[in-house]
């Protein structure tokens, strides 16, 4: 069963019934399904689905020369080039819609750079009297990015454009909508929002089950994902595991990373850093109300199976070594788990505001949403806000976000407009694992707790 994308499935259904040419491109990491969402987009139509091999340039062309002639039913046709190829499919296009999909594109790109120039210029040449509809679509986020860059071949090409990311909590949870609210965000806060993870787990089981068989036991399928990934991605794997664990082991600042990943050169962490952001791996936080070029940020897990994993796995590599699944699981993961997942909720209350805020069911729209933090030297005393957004009026609405089962109550949010007051916030609201308390619902409307994320 195909789960969400709607807004994607969307775009590329409004181009396929265009009245003209149409170039698109589709990219995200590898497992966040784009072969999925491109073979769901064409499901109800005909079209020429071709995937490119890690191979060399003469292999891909005799397999898309073999894809072109069954399409067409022109048995034996074989093409001497690729620019052949695309001046075929354009010519067969130029009276009627023809819908093609070039998956893995960047591996003909490797294996022939001046694929994209041939592309371009076929593109330029019979764009005006064609009804094509090509897509391409990659894993290599950084190349497609390059791909596109001015003064590229294919700069400007483009009729539309989708990055594909991970599901967000609310999609995530429709993978498994037996379990309860709690252990809906526990699950996204353990296995993330890719859905090659989302399929494999069966909710007619415990969580514990769930994380025992897919990442912890011996074997397990998830249990190399983070290890391909990094080896597929990058060099020098073991710095960036360092890098990793320092920030899924609580170093915020880049000098705490460099010293706690034992690189002793601020520079090189920075830049160490800064690409596993491009990959979406970690995120970069600005101070909510400063400007994109402030130093006051911090630098935290995006990915949450790569933060689980170096918080929970890397980090106790002997104990799984030697200890049964079920143990180490009761030892090193069940006793910190709600602590873990505490700090992805706050995630989860941002990805829950921006949904309603983008959907215009919020009652109050915002311009901006972040993490808020302050230290006085003078006073020596320092104030963090979980979750605060900025509306087009000028006013500020601060949240606290609370994953205990005790109900938020009037104590909590007194402290929470005491500590708003330095912004200064017009009102507050919360978030809570648990219910909220009957008089803190009756004083506060913007007060939620985990069930309210799923209604």
């Amino acid at each position: 069963m195909f789960i969400g994308r709607a807004a994607e499935l969307a775009t590329l259904r409004d181009r396929y019934a265009s009245d003209t040419f149409e170039f698109g491109i589709v990219y995200g990491r590898r497992r966040v399904g784009k072969t999925t969402l491109l073979k769901e987009s064409v499901a109800a139509g005909k079209s020429l689905f071709f995937v490119a091999n890690q191979t060399n340039a003469d292999d891909n062309l005799d397999a898309f020369s073999r894809c072109i002639a069954d399409y067409f039913g022109e048995p034996g046709i074989a093409f001497r080039s690729f620019q052949d190829a695309f001046a075929h499919l354009f010519g067969k296009s130029a009276g009627s819609t023809i819908t093609v999909i070039l998956d893995e594109f960047t591996y003909l790109v490797e294996s022939d750079p001046s694929i994209m120039s041939v592309l371009q210029n076929a593109i330029d040449r019979y764009r005006q009297t064609s009804c094509l509809k090509l897509v391409v679509a990659g894993s290599q986020v950084g190349m497609i990015e390059e791909m596109l860059a001015y003064k590229k071949p294919l700069y400007g090409r483009r009729t539309f454009l989708i990055h594909l990311k991970e599901y967000d909590y609310y999609e995530s949870s429709l993978f498994y909508p037996n379990y309860s609210s709690a252990d809906k965000i526990r699950a996204y806060a353990v296995f993330g929002g890719l859905p090659f993870h989302l399929v494999m787990i069966d909710d007619d089981k415990p969580l514990k089950k769930n994380i025992i068989d897919l990442i912890v036991r011996n074997n397990a399928p998830l249990e190399s994902e983070i290890s391909l990934f990094l080896q597929a991605e990058l060099r020098s794997v073991g710095i960036y595991s360092s890098v990793l664990l320092a920030i899924a082991n609580g170093a915020t600042k880049l000098s705490e990373i460099d010293t706690k990943a034992h690189v002793h050169d601020s520079s090189k962490t920075s830049g160490y850093v800064r690409i596993l952001a491009d990959l979406g791996i970690v995120r970069r936080e600005i101070c909510f109300g400063e400007k994109a070029d402030t130093r006051k940020t911090l630098y935290r897990m995006a990915d949450n199976f790569f933060a689980f994993h170096y918080r929970f796995i890397a980090a106790n590599l002997t104990q799984m070594t030697v200890m049964s699944p079920d143990r180490f699981y009761a030892t090193c993961v069940a006793p910190v788990l709600d602590h873990y997942v505490s700090d992805r909720f706050e995630t989860v209350c941002m990805e829950y505001l921006v949904r309603k805020n983008r959907a215009d069911t919020f009652p109050y729209p915002f311009t901006d949403i972040g993490r808020y933090w302050y230290h006085d030297r003078v006073t020596k005393t320092s104030i963090e806000i979980d979750l605060c957004i900025a509306r087009e009026q000028g006013d500020i609405i601060a949240f606290e976000c609370k994953w205990t089962r005790a109900p938020v109550d009037l104590k909590v949010m007194a402290t929470l407009e005491k500590k708003s007051a330095v912004l200064p916030a017009a009102r507050v609201g919360a978030f809570s694992l648990s219910r909220v308390a009957p008089e803190v619902a009756k004083r506060y409307p913007l007060a939620f707790s985990a069930d309210d994320l799923f209604q």
